[in-house]
């Protein structure tokens, strides 16, 4: 539907007072206007006239100006100041620029001559309906704007000029003061300094008025500072409006804070997820390495039972079952730490210790290495006599011992020698896993006791890299130590300092 079909439609709605002292006139004009307009309302002067607009409030005047007791021009400044928007037509037959002067300066809608024709009545009338139709449809937009910014369960403010000058209940509530305590404020007022990212908020308040400009609009997240100084998360969401003819930054503010704190707990959630699964594989990894040494045991055990049954004397038949049990144990424990791994995700809580023989126990952990590792080559075992027992973690102990010695032998060329001795110093145990082999590079020692690494001159052994890595975390657990020495082509010596009681 076209503008000027509306403005027809419209002006059927709408009521005209015509002011016009001429009885024949009036009736004329009163005629012509009741075939455009709801009701026509008439006036023999203006003081009539004003006492009649003042009354009834009609939304066009069309009046003479020269009249008995009030001129025209006199009611129109009568009228502008009870109304200053209504639309004013006069209508006069004298062309003296006194009175063309006068009701410019008065804001006179439109000055005719008379006589008057129908078209250019017509024309007039819809001219006026159209300023008033596109008034009005202005006016009741912006009382439905206002009704929804301060209805609004959101938060909605208005800034002009970096000043924030209108914000509804919604905003006082998120805020937690009056609205005396936002309007008349700047916007950096409401903002900490820096946003969480460690930008300025000032350097990011431009960045975003740039994209108001080149869009209109724009929605971010962002931290804003309460008058008392605590802070909270927003979705934002800004229009760039011309109010009043100036423009206007239109606001909608929604707390984000339970949201955000929603993210973090399902990002802490997943991040310790992740980390179990991580653990959990990595135990699992540290159990299948420990797997390596009892399997060695059964293996060749096994193979000496099998092929030297009968020329083994009982002491060494003995010897090789103690040794088979010895490997079963050690496998079973390894059994139940998977199942406890896979029930669970984690190994049970952290071994309680036991108290254990220290010679006869290191020596029996060296004799299962040896006789899986230490072919074609030298081992020597020094016990101190005052090492006595401990109360020790025994797994912990044995994972310790098992790890150092097995690298010892594996890294050191047929004929080297390995080494391990013992020695007690009050309550501190002192143990020293020294070998000639092919030693550790100077660039790569700060990383040997990392998952999963391994040297660059360990050539074609194999491997997983774990085992340093799991004596380092066992050690920890047992509140005890390590450091070494170690030179390329030479040898290296693990120095463990171990807390017993």
């Amino acid at each position: 539907m076209d503008s000027e079909h509306l403005d027809k439609k419209y002006l059927k709605t709408l009521t005209v007072l015509s002011v016009e002292d001429d009885e024949e006139t009036s009736l004329q004009a009163a005629s012509m206007f009741s075939y455009y307009c709801a009701s026509v309302l008439t006036a023999k002067n203006g003081e009539e006239g004003l006492a009649v607009f003042t009354a009834q409030r009609p939304d066009i005047v069309i009046t003479d100006i020269n009249m008995p007791i009030m001129d025209g021009l006199a009611m129109a400044a009568a009228i502008r100041k009870i109304d200053g928007a209504v639309p004013i037509v006069i209508l006069t037959a004298f062309e003296q620029i006194s009175y063309l002067k006068q009701a410019l300066d008065l804001g006179i809608d439109k000055y005719i001559f008379k006589p008057l024709s129908h078209e250019q009545l017509q024309q007039t009338l819809y001219n006026c309906t159209h300023r008033i139709r596109i008034e009005r449809a202005l006016k009741e937009s912006d009382e439905r704007f206002r009704l929804m910014f301060h209805r609004s369960p959101d938060a909605h403010t208005l800034v002009s000029g970096g000043i924030y000058v209108d914000c509804n209940e919604a905003a006082e509530q998120l805020f937690h003061c009056t609205r005396q305590h936002i309007v008349g404020q700047k916007q950096t007022e409401l903002h900490p300094e820096f946003q969480p990212d460690g930008r300025l908020s000032s350097d990011i308040l431009p960045l975003i008025l740039a994209e108001l400009n080149h869009s209109g609009k724009h929605s971010f997240e962002w931290q804003y500072q309460r008058p008392d100084g605590s802070r909270f998360f927003a979705d934002v969401s800004i229009v760039l409006l011309a109010l009043g003819g100036e423009p206007q930054l239109y606001a909608s503010i929604r707390d984000s804070t339970a949201r955000k704190q929603d993210e973090e707990e399902l990002r802490r959630a997943k991040e310790i997820a992740v980390l179990a699964d991580q653990a959990k594989s990595r135990l699992l990894l540290v159990v299948a390495h420990e797997f390596r040494t009892p399997l060695g045991l059964l293996t060749i055990s096994s193979g000496i039972l099998d092929r030297y049954w009968e020329r083994l004397s009982h002491e060494e038949l003995v010897g090789q079952r103690e040794q088979l049990h010895r490997a079963t144990v050690q496998l079973s424990q390894l059994v139940d730490s998977v199942l406890d791994i896979s029930r669970q995700g984690v190994l049970k809580s952290p071994e309680s210790p036991v108290q254990i023989a220290i010679e006869p126990f290191c020596r029996t952990v060296a004799e299962e290495v040896v006789t899986v590792w230490g072919a074609n080559h030298t081992f020597h075992i020094t016990v101190a006599a005052d090492c006595g027992s401990s109360l020790l973690p025994e797994q912990l102990f044995r994972r310790v011992l098992t790890n150092l010695l097995t690298n010892a032998f594996r890294y050191t060329p047929p004929g080297g020698s390995v080494s391990l001795a013992m020695a007690r110093s009050g309550e501190q145990l002192l143990i020293d896993v020294a070998d000639t082999g092919i030693g550790i590079p100077d660039e790569e020692q700060n990383m040997i006791f990392e998952a999963f690494y391994r040297c660059g001159n360990i050539d074609s052994r194999h491997g997983l890299g774990l085992g340093l890595s799991i004596v380092n975390d066992a050690l920890y657990k047992m509140n005890g130590s390590i450091t070494f020495t170690s030179q390329v082509g030479v040898g290296t010596t693990f120095s463990l300092i171990l807390p017993v009681g």
